[in-house]
Protein backbone atom coordinates (compact mmCIF):
# COMPACT_ATOMS: atom_id res chain seq x y z
CA UNK A 1 0.00 0.00 0.00
CA UNK A 2 1.27 3.46 -0.73
CA UNK A 3 1.04 6.51 1.70
CA UNK A 4 0.76 10.02 0.18
CA UNK A 5 1.51 13.22 2.03
CA UNK A 6 0.79 16.33 -0.28
CA UNK A 7 1.59 19.86 0.00
CA UNK A 8 -0.18 22.49 -2.22
CA UNK A 9 1.25 25.86 -2.89
CA UNK A 10 -1.43 27.92 -5.19
CA UNK A 11 -0.13 31.65 -6.57
CA UNK A 12 -2.99 33.52 -8.50
CA UNK A 13 -1.54 34.82 -11.91
CA UNK A 14 -3.55 37.22 -13.90
CA UNK A 15 -4.76 34.93 -16.86
CA UNK A 16 -5.10 31.73 -14.71
CA UNK A 17 -4.89 30.33 -11.01
CA UNK A 18 -2.07 27.60 -10.74
CA UNK A 19 -0.46 25.67 -8.46
CA UNK A 20 2.84 23.70 -7.99
CA UNK A 21 2.28 20.94 -6.06
CA UNK A 22 4.43 18.83 -4.02
CA UNK A 23 4.52 15.84 -1.98
CA UNK A 24 6.01 12.53 -0.56
CA UNK A 25 5.30 9.19 -1.72
CA UNK A 26 5.96 6.50 1.64
CA UNK A 27 5.23 3.09 1.90
CA UNK A 28 3.17 1.52 5.32
CA UNK A 29 6.22 2.08 7.23
CA UNK A 30 7.20 5.44 6.38
CA UNK A 31 10.12 4.67 4.06
CA UNK A 32 9.97 6.76 0.96
CA UNK A 33 9.52 5.25 -2.11
CA UNK A 34 12.20 6.26 -5.00
CA UNK A 35 11.01 6.46 -8.31
CA UNK A 36 7.05 6.51 -7.73
CA UNK A 37 5.23 7.41 -10.56
CA UNK A 38 3.07 10.20 -9.94
CA UNK A 39 0.67 11.15 -12.73
CA UNK A 40 -2.43 13.72 -12.72
CA UNK A 41 -5.38 11.97 -14.23
CA UNK A 42 -6.97 12.36 -17.57
CA UNK A 43 -3.41 13.82 -18.59
CA UNK A 44 0.19 13.26 -19.23
CA UNK A 45 1.36 15.59 -16.96
CA UNK A 46 3.44 13.55 -13.93
CA UNK A 47 6.69 13.09 -13.13
CA UNK A 48 8.83 10.54 -10.65
CA UNK A 49 9.25 10.79 -7.02
CA UNK A 50 12.90 11.27 -5.99
CA UNK A 51 15.23 9.35 -3.46
CA UNK A 52 13.46 10.85 -0.19
CA UNK A 53 10.21 10.29 -2.26
CA UNK A 54 9.41 13.52 -2.55
CA UNK A 55 8.10 14.87 -5.99
CA UNK A 56 7.01 18.31 -7.49
CA UNK A 57 4.61 19.21 -10.66
CA UNK A 58 4.39 22.92 -11.48
CA UNK A 59 1.97 24.90 -13.43
CA UNK A 60 -1.32 22.77 -12.32
CA UNK A 61 -4.56 24.64 -12.80
CA UNK A 62 -6.26 24.33 -9.37
CA UNK A 63 -9.14 22.52 -8.65
CA UNK A 64 -10.03 18.96 -7.82
CA UNK A 65 -7.10 16.54 -8.97
CA UNK A 66 -6.74 12.85 -8.99
CA UNK A 67 -3.55 11.60 -9.06
CA UNK A 68 -2.33 8.43 -9.95
CA UNK A 69 0.11 7.02 -8.01
CA UNK A 70 2.61 3.58 -8.61
CA UNK A 71 5.64 1.94 -8.31
CA UNK A 72 7.32 -1.50 -8.24
CA UNK A 73 6.16 -4.04 -6.04
CA UNK A 74 3.14 -2.01 -5.26
CA UNK A 75 -0.84 -1.65 -6.40
CA UNK A 76 -1.65 2.03 -7.89
CA UNK A 77 -3.17 3.79 -5.78
CA UNK A 78 -5.74 7.21 -6.61
CA UNK A 79 -5.81 10.25 -4.37
CA UNK A 80 -8.18 12.94 -5.18
CA UNK A 81 -7.16 16.48 -3.86
CA UNK A 82 -8.52 20.38 -3.98
CA UNK A 83 -5.86 22.13 -5.95
CA UNK A 84 -6.98 25.25 -3.94
CA UNK A 85 -6.50 24.35 -0.25
CA UNK A 86 -3.75 24.09 1.58
CA UNK A 87 -2.70 20.58 3.41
Amino acid sequence: MLFFLLLVVCSASVFAQTCSISGKVSDEKGQPLSGASVIIKGTPIGTTANSAGIFTIGNVKSGSITFIISSVGFGETQVAVNGGDQK
